[in-house]
């Protein structure tokens, strides 16, 4: 068991839910799979571990060869401050490996070029995508991102802009917790994203929540009580709300770079930044690769 884990557990509730090594679970040598899968379910271990879906697909991924399936859970309150003073711990090691850490700040490529550095790597992330559509700085407009990492909240009718990866996971995680939702797509597919092991369960939780799907709707105005929308056939669509949630992709932040390359300072981008936002698979090979190289 991790060090750091350890030392967290006696500070928390129900401490089993975090250490693993339940009845079943199944193990299998790194070395000998060609894909690891963290399947991850938005509630607490007790809750997810009670889901009959969430059990046979996890036995039908580790029976299959070269694949090898692993549960995660959200914590409780706890456990998730925890996790915080923790990352606040990774900080200090950093600091302490001789690592100089300036929070808060920001820096032009003029001011790094004067610092004499030989390399800088670009991970300056990325921000939800807000196309101008009239109405989208009104109040009852919150951003995805923002929603499920509990900076804003929403309730009763709500309305989900984008029918992607993110679009899709809100509205279950929304409809999960008592919110009527509809999802409005400009393509003609929605999740169309999302794995063919996934998608039949996210399919299923939306017909169980009532969620309402609008695939081939373009978005025209966002109001205070409704999104109005223009079909495939370009008719006008009102759809009544309470909140719009905007999950409409993600764009990188921008950093010029060009002082930087005119001084012969080699800029590496990883992450968000490489051109493939919200990509954790594209995130983890570009600064992977980029380590490699300096």
């Amino acid at each position: 068991m991790d060090k750091r884990l350890e030392r967290i557990l006696p500070r928390v509730q129900k401490p089993a839910r975090y250490v693993g090594g339940e009845y079943n679970a199944v193990k299998k040598d790194p070395a000998q799979v060609d894909t690891r899968i963290a399947f991850c379910f938005p509630d607490t271990y007790e809750i997810g571990m009670s889901n009959l879906g969430m059990r046979i697909l996890y036995g039908v991924m580790n029976n299959m060869e070269g694949v090898w399936c692993q549960r995660v859970f959200a914590p409780w309150g706890d456990m998730e401050e925890e996790m915080r003073r923790a990352a606040q711990d990774l900080i200090h090691a950093v600091c302490n490996a001789g690592v100089h850490l300036c929070m808060g700040q920001t820096r032009t490529a003029e001011q790094l070029k004067d610092a004499g550095f030989e390399a800088v790597i670009n991970a300056v992330g990325a921000h939800s995508a807000a196309p101008r559509i009239p109405g989208i700085d009104s109040v009852n407009v919150a951003d995805a991102w923002k929603v499920l990492a509990g900076e804003q909240q929403v309730y009763g009718t709500v309305a989900v802009i984008g029918g992607g990866m993110v679009g899709c996971e809100t509205a279950e995680y929304l409809a999960a917790r008592g919110c009527k939702v509809s999802v409005i797509e400009m393509m003609d597919k929605i999740a169309a994203g999302e794995s063919t092991t996934i998608l039949p369960t996210l399919l299923e939780n939306y017909k169980t929540y009532g969620v309402e799907q609008y695939p081939s709707h373009k978005v025209k105005e966002f109001r205070m009580d409704a999104v109005v929308c223009e079909n495939k056939d370009g008719a006008e669509v009102t759809i009544p709300c309470d909140y719009i949630v905007l999950a409409m992709g993600a764009r990188s932040n921008e950093f010029d770079a060009a002082a930087l390359e005119a001084a012969s300072i080699p800029v590496y981008s990883i992450g968000d930044a490489a051109g493939k936002a919200a990509d954790i698979s594209n995130a983890i090979r570009t600064g992977y690769d980029t380590a490699c190289q300096l």
